[in-house]
């Protein structure tokens, strides 16, 4: 169905279903400086930013260190046009943007230097460090590249007026292999380099009624939502499209409002946001329902945690306990770690295993355990998503490695 126009944007995201079914977004921190959350980003599950504006108009970032109970302002600036981009390493080394001018830290925010973008080389619009001296810039005429830092910027490429780096509105690469998604228009691309080149995949169809189409989000597990407009007095109506296993793009059936999708879990659970709930996308059960008349401006995901910023509120999702080398049992499976290595049993049913690191990329994948077996996956320390894609049910725990 169609719904009207809506003053507030719409996000989604993507979960597990199994450990998820539950309503376990809570407000996490309220912010009493910012009259508007713009957006979050989390370097894991306890380092984190968001970016907003500060009730005295200007543009700031605050960092939390504890998944968000306590926040630090590390950046301010006078810019009441728009809050700051900004790109990051770590929790130290930080690029803010906001218009031309390019602000950098490698103490989190304890001191700043700047410089500033000539117009000859076109309006800012993306920056993007890969080390503390390489990083690729985006303006409105052309692609830079620097291996100094930023003290100087080389001509990669000349933007023709249809080239996608210039008009593109969102991209979404696997930070694992280099694969991944863009959208521009009503055009969906794939980049298989850690998009130093692009290729037109798809083209979102068009409506005989709709004024006009585009996609409006993409996610490089398979996820783009798109959406059409039928003019003021009607509004919207959204489509959501998968990736199948032969690399062609299916629209999902049943959505009844446009989506635009952000970070996936570990697992197949879409959310989306609209009318101040947050929705499961496929069965559109309601999964939460935002006091009051609070907003969700960005939803973001790392492993399984879930985060999302909107007016001054700060919220978070989660209700996974952590494995270490004690046994967790959930009646039919038992995950655990040994040594070095991920127990998984399953006594009563088959299940597919696979592992994801905490960012969601996922590490082994296609693991087949039989009823009554025990599987052994050897692993690097650190910390893992483990998921069960069981016969009647799925099932996903987090463990630890040391």
């Amino acid at each position: 169905m169609k719904f009207k126009l809506l003053t507030a944007a719409l996000f989604a995201a993507i979960g597990n279903h199994a450990l998820y079914s539950q309503n376990t977004w809570n407000i996490k921190y309220t912010f009493d400086d910012h009259f508007q959350n713009r957006y979050t980003s989390f370097i894991d599950e306890n380092k984190g930013f968001v970016v907003a504006f500060t009730n005295d108009g200007k543009g700031a970032i605050k960092y939390t260190s504890d998944g968000g109970t306590t926040w630090t302002e590390i950046f301010k600036q006078n810019n009441v046009s728009f809050a700051p981009s900004i790109t990051l390493l770590d929790e130290n080394n930080i690029w803010a943007y906001q218009g031309q001018n390019i602000y950098k830290t490698t103490n989190n925010g304890t001191t700043w230097t700047v410089s500033t973008i000539s117009n000859s080389l076109g309006y800012l619009k993306r920056l993007v460090y890969s080390s503390p001296t390489e990083g690729i810039m985006t303006t409105s005429t052309a692609k830079y590249k620097t291996t100094d830092g930023g003290q100087n910027w080389v001509v990669q490429k000349i933007f023709s007026p249809d080239d996608f780096e210039l008009n593109s509105s969102g991209r979404s690469i696997d930070p694992t292999t280099g694969s991944g998604y863009g959208i521009a228009g009503i055009d969906l691309y794939q980049t298989n380099d850690y998009g130093n080149t692009w290729t037109k995949i798809f083209t979102l169809p068009d409506r005989p009624t709709a004024q006009s189409r585009r996609f409006s989000s993409i996610n490089y597990k398979g996820y783009a939502t798109g959406e059409y407009f039928y003019g003021a007095s009607v509004g919207y109506d959204g489509a959501t499209y998968i990736k199948s296993s032969n690399d062609t793009w299916q629209r999902l059936t049943g959505n009844f409002f446009n989506f635009v999708a952000t970070a996936a879990f570990p697992g197949d659970l879409f959310m989306g946001y609209a009318e101040r709930k947050v929705y499961n996308m496929k069965t559109q059960a309601v999964l939460y329902n935002l006091p009051g008349n609070n907003y969700i401006n960005n939803i973001i995901s790392v492993g399984n945690i879930g985060y999302a910023v909107g007016g001054n509120q700060f919220y978070k999702y989660s209700n996974l306990s952590l494995a270490t080398k004690e046994t967790q049992e959930t009646r039919s499976f038992k995950i655990y770690t040994q040594n070095n290595s991920i127990i998984v049993s399953l006594p009563s049913a088959h299940g597919v295993i696979s592992v994801y690191d905490m960012k969601g990329a996922i590490i082994k994948s296609g693991i087949i355990i039989k009823k009554g077996e025990t599987k052994t996956i050897d692993m690097n320390p650190g910390v893992y998503i483990v998921t069960i894609r069981g016969e009647q049910k799925d099932y996903s725990q987090k463990v630890q490695i040391k």
